[in-house]
């Protein structure tokens, strides 16, 4: 109960009679307050909460001392007096008779408490459940800048917070009344647990740190993951299937969805914890292009332009190949689609058929080194593709190179095709 007695030295003699929790007057009032007996006065007169008397001397008073009652100003919240009041209300006896300083974590009971969290809590989520209770003088509660729901009915307030990504994190509650002058504040720390989960597991189509091979338009990456783990996110998506518990996780590869492109392909894996730390990626290359279907050794060199974003570094090759004089003019030729002259079409894909002398050790198309020919074979084939980015719309000109073992050329020719997209 707050009292303010603003009185005059007239009213010497006060005396309290009896704290009155709740009793009824001659006219049926239920009065809550104490007692309070006036020197020189009939009747004894009740002081509730938050009321202020001022009392003048006795030749001046009249019969109803109720006409010097007034609501107190709310300002005298913040004075001195009640704070040191409020301090000494919640001190133990022992230490009563000290004046210690007024810190904002000493607040009545009936103001606020908080009941959850406790400070220095080590927490793994990444929100807190804040909650205490109000006494009625409260009408806000705000939490980092945020406000609580209040249950007016049961005197509560609660909130869930979110944390921010960090080791330490301070929690500051303040209860405010109606003018938004804060009358109480509690204050409490947060242990967060921020050390990032284990990364997933990638066991297909390879594992994680392969480079796979593959014509498939469509597959599925799977691995595996920790029990404590909540999410599981590839690339820029979150898998939204993958559940807390589960210790296989899926992501489907398509070129119809437009997560797979021909050509190369990095699919990062990342786990996710309670507290929203994110792990170390684990990582898959798939490589979606003509040959055969498995892990590739070579991992593909960084592309330099659109014609050459499906090209491999070439396993085994110098970095500077002889530029000599053809050792063999004449022995390459161009059998399919046509043989020598230009060729124009709107097939967005097609192969280049030729053939070459049982000296030649490799094939080269515009620095690419095909991998599917096997050296002393007459025919060779390249695939000219416009989704695999090996052709382009308009004029495309192949320079074709045969090489011998020690990487000399041949025979060399350019064949030109010319790609119309149909209308």
């Amino acid at each position: 109960l707050l009292l303010f007695l603003g009185v005059d030295t007239f009213a010497e003699g006060l005396e309290l009679i009896d704290e009155v929790p709740g009793a009824l007057n001659g006219e049926g009032l239920l009065l809550i307050g104490i007692l309070l007996s006036v020197p020189q006065a009939e009747e004894p007169i009740y002081i509730g909460e938050g009321q202020t008397f001022t009392l003048p001397s006795e030749g001046e008073r009249g019969e109803d001392l109720y006409a010097y009652r007034s609501p107190f100003d709310a300002r005298l919240l913040e004075s001195s007096f009640l704070q040191q009041s409020r301090l000494t209300a919640s001190l133990p006896s022992s230490v009563e008779e000290e004046t210690p300083s007024v810190t904002p974590q000493l607040i009545p009971q009936d103001i606020l408490t908080v009941l959850e969290p406790l400070d220095n809590t080590v927490v793994s989520a990444s929100t807190v459940k804040v909650s205490g209770t109000i006494g009625t003088t409260v009408d806000r509660v705000r939490i980092n800048g945020y406000q609580a729901e209040i249950d007016r009915e049961n005197g509560t307030f609660t909130l869930e917070l979110a944390l921010p990504n960090e080791k330490e994190v301070t929690i500051r509650i303040e209860a405010l009344d109606t003018k938004g002058v804060a009358i109480g504040e509690a204050q409490r720390i947060i242990q967060k647990d921020i050390n990032p989960p284990p990364s997933p597991a990638i066991l297909s189509p390879a594992g994680q740190g392969t480079t796979w091979r593959t014509q498939k338009a469509e597959f599925e990456i799977r691995g595996e993951a920790s029990t404590d783990v909540v999410g599981i996110v590839v690339n820029d998506y979150r898998l939204q299937l993958f559940r807390q518990g589960d210790k296989e996780w899926g992501y489907l590869a398509s070129v119809e969805l437009g997560n797979l492109v021909y050509g190369k392909n990095v699919y990062n894996a990342y786990s996710i914890d309670a507290s929203g730390n994110w792990s170390e990626p684990a990582t898959i290359t798939i490589l979606l292009e003509e040959g055969e279907e498995g892990v590739v050794t070579v991992e593909p060199a960084p592309n330099t332009s659109e014609e050459e974003n499906a090209k491999e570094v070439n396993e085994g090759v110098p970095d500077v190949l002889p530029n000599n004089q053809p050792l063999m003019p004449g022995t390459l030729s161009v059998t399919s689609p046509t043989t020598g002259a230009d060729f124009e079409t709107d097939d967005d894909e097609f192969s280049i058929y030729g053939t070459a002398p049982s000296e030649t050790f490799s094939v080269w198309v515009n620095s690419y080194k095909l991998r599917l020919y096997k050296p002393g074979s007459s025919p060779w084939k390249y695939i000219a593709s416009y989704p695999m980015l090996t052709m382009k719309r308009g004029r495309n000109v192949y320079t074709i190179i045969l090489r011998n073992e020690q990487g000399e050329i041949l025979d060399r020719m350019e064949y030109t095709v010319v790609y119309r997209v149909k209308e």
